[in-house]
């Protein structure tokens, strides 16, 4: 009876260990081979509704290029956070903050700046920025505020300059996927050209300041600068930018008239050593009559 029990209980063993060994070896079988890479443009992350709610691609910027991006969706549809790369001279990164009301979206960005200077962007509905970091490693305040002509009005606030720009902003097109080379080069070109300043105080690298006053295309019309010998200097300019007189302060008073090559053709001044003075030149600087 006893060995009946005991075989009963081996048989058993038996049958269990050549379940468990079949079902390993099937399902070892059935085992699905890891994929190491794998390569794509786009991957999607769906909620139980179907709705997607995060996407990890390649995307397409206004001027052509191709980035990486990270973008999450909120339940309504919208972008609400992005991470993206950028190139501003070398590679860099952004990270976007979107938000949406009734008035229409507003952003919030850091980045990488150009040649790697941080940068803090906020963005209202109006498309106007405020922002404070570094550019091209100076230290630079800008505010922005737009009237309802279209137009922007900025002021600028860095270590070494203060001006205030106007300038129309360029519209950018939803679709920049499909755009042209021809349409991409216009959005460059109206990229370039936003800004035009009517109104700047400035230094030059050796520390001498000036003021600069600009017409409606950007053009430089009047500067009021200290020169190399620290004394006053006043510039008048026509609308091509090329200069038409000039008062200088300094040790010889002195007031010049340029003609369209701009080169001197008349002046009149006072020295210290000989005194007052009037001078005419032809168009290659030989004086033509002079007095004293």
């Amino acid at each position: 009876m006893q060995r009946s029990k005991s075989a009963v209980i081996v048989v058993a063993v038996c049958l269990v260990v050549t379940v468990a060994a079949v079902a390993y070896a099937a399902a070892k079988a059935k085992a699905v081979p890891v994929q190491e890479v794998v390569r794509a443009k786009r991957f999607e992350l769906v909620d139980s509704l179907g709705r997607t709610r995060a996407v990890l691609g390649i995307v397409r910027t206004y001027d052509g290029n191709e980035e990486v991006s990270l973008s999450l969706v909120g339940r309504g549809g919208s972008i609400v956070a992005e991470l993206r790369t950028e190139r501003v001279g070398f590679d860099s990164g952004e990270l976007r903050l979107h938000g949406q009301s009734a008035k229409g979206h507003s952003l919030a960005r850091l980045s990488g700046g150009v040649l790697g200077s941080p940068l803090l962007t906020l963005e209202n509905t109006e498309n106007q920025e405020c922002y404070f970091g570094y550019t091209l490693n100076i230290p630079l305040l800008k505010l922005e505020g737009g009237l309802s002509d279209g137009e922007n009005r900025e002021c600028l606030l860095g270590s070494d300059s203060l001006s205030f720009q106007i300038g129309a902003r360029p519209v950018v097109p939803e679709d920049v996927e499909n755009l042209t080379t021809e349409e991409t080069e216009r959005m460059r070109e109206a990229f370039a050209a936003r800004h035009r300043i009517s109104l700047g105080l400035d230094s030059s690298k050796d520390g001498l300041p000036s003021l600069t006053l600009c017409d409606k295309n950007g053009t430089k019309r009047a500067s009021l600068e200290a020169n190399a010998l620290g004394g006053p200097a006043l510039d008048l300019r026509d609308d091509t930018g090329r200069i038409c007189a000039s008062l200088v302060g300094e040790r010889v008073r002195m007031l010049a008239l340029y003609d369209r090559n701009s080169k001197a053709s008349a002046g009149i001044g006072v020295s210290p050593d000989t005194g007052p003075w009037l001078r005419t030149c032809d168009r290659d600087g030989k004086v033509l009559w002079s007095a004293p």
